[in-house]
């Protein structure tokens, strides 16, 4: 959702992508439609800051191999071709300043090397190249991605090395840190175990970009809630999710809760029509992965004052946690599009009749 800190030029703070079309085109003020190319994206690295797209016509091939960044030494002539300011095609040389540079920021988990080629705005995403010394030719090395605030003449450039097996296989490689298997009954009562431990039986975690919590209500009731934007100045939900614990332990969501119309609702899970409940089921499961990565990060992160390798495992994790913030995103957004129709129906009245509005003392308490 577009808000101050997600701007888009053109569109109003409130509004919500609905589909994403991408072309190729001569420059941005291209308009001229027939003369575009649709493509369709294969891969998408946000870690990386890659993406690998598929066009359905015949393209012309750059016309150059790609090289090996690791053979890159300090003082290597680099050359750089793109398009600054999105204006024009434009080349410029720099040479090689420092090499193996590993880039954290933002989420980020990759190697790059830097230059002291004199770029500019929109160069990000172009082809760096070094000349190869076996064939004297031009090689690719690298993409160029970002360069140091207050810097005119320190760059850095993605390494292509780490590239190549995503080009080659079309698939976003695992990476430590990133909890991506199934949270297990055990991972899930070590959570419980915690939660009794608390005073207040609860513990809060970074989602996306708001703050959740996980809550032992009673000791066979769970509740994972995504507090509102405004937390912690105002001490409300936007979002609760209850999970009753059965013989095989808490792990199902049982009932999505909400505001409405000034009252508390809780809707059953099983009410929810098959789309509504895949959403919320999605984000169920990844709030538990999200719970348990960041448990795993907090443990090495109390012992990385003491142990170097501890430090260095604790900055990787924490890189992955924030790699995966721009997923979260995307299924929170769909998730709070589903809630606001939700909100919606029982403001109006007239919720969905699959759904049943129950007693007011039924419904979960305010936070």
């Amino acid at each position: 959702m577009t808000d101050g800190d997600h701007p888009v030029d053109g569109v109003p703070n409130g509004s919500r992508k609905v589909r994403e079309v991408i072309k190729l085109v001569r420059n941005q003020d291209d308009d001229y439609d027939p003369g575009q190319t649709p493509a369709a994206r294969v891969l998408a690295d946000p870690a990386m800051d890659l993406a690998v797209l598929r066009v359905h016509r015949k393209l012309e091939l750059m016309p150059y191999r790609i090289g090996d960044s690791a053979a890159l030494k300090v003082g290597n002539v680099l050359v750089v071709r793109g398009y600054p300011l999105g204006a024009f095609a434009a080349s410029n040389a720099g040479k090689v300043i420092s090499t193996e540079q590993w880039d954290s920021e933002r989420g980020w988990a990759h190697e790059d090397f830097v230059t002291d080629a004199l770029l500019n705005q929109g160069n990000s995403g172009s082809p760096v190249f070094a000349i190869s010394c076996q064939t004297g030719e031009l090689e690719l090395v690298g993409i160029y991605h970002a360069g140091y605030r207050d810097a005119a003449a320190l760059n850095v450039v993605v390494a292509i090395d780490q590239i190549k097996n995503e080009l080659e296989t079309l698939k976003v490689p695992k990476r430590g840190g990133v909890r991506t298997v199934e949270v297990t009954p055990a991972d899930r009562e070590r959570v419980v175990d915690l939660l009794f431990a608390e005073r207040a039986h609860q513990i809060l975690f970074p989602y996306a970009d708001r703050t959740a919590e996980i809550e032992l209500t009673d000791p066979g009731r769970l509740r994972i809630a995504i507090l509102s934007e405004s937390f912690p100045l105002a001490d409300q939900s936007s979002l609760d999710l209850w999970d009753d614990r059965t013989h095989d332990g808490f792990g199902t969501l049982n009932a999505v809760g909400f505001t409405a119309a000034g009252r508390a609702d809780l809707v059953p899970a099983t009410a929810l029509d098959a789309g509504l409940r895949d959403h919320f089921d999605r984000l169920y499961a990844d709030l538990w992965r999200q719970l348990l990565a960041v448990l795993d990060y907090r443990a090495i992160a109390l012992r990385a004052g003491l142990d170097p390798k501890a430090h260095d495992q604790a900055a990787i994790e924490q890189a992955a946690l924030q790699a995966r913030a721009p997923d979260q995103r995307s299924l929170w957004n769909q998730v709070t599009f589903d809630l606001d129709q939700l909100v919606s129906s029982a403001e109006s009245g007239h919720l969905p009749l699959a759904i049943k509005r129950p007693d007011d003392a039924a419904a979960p308490a305010g936070r």
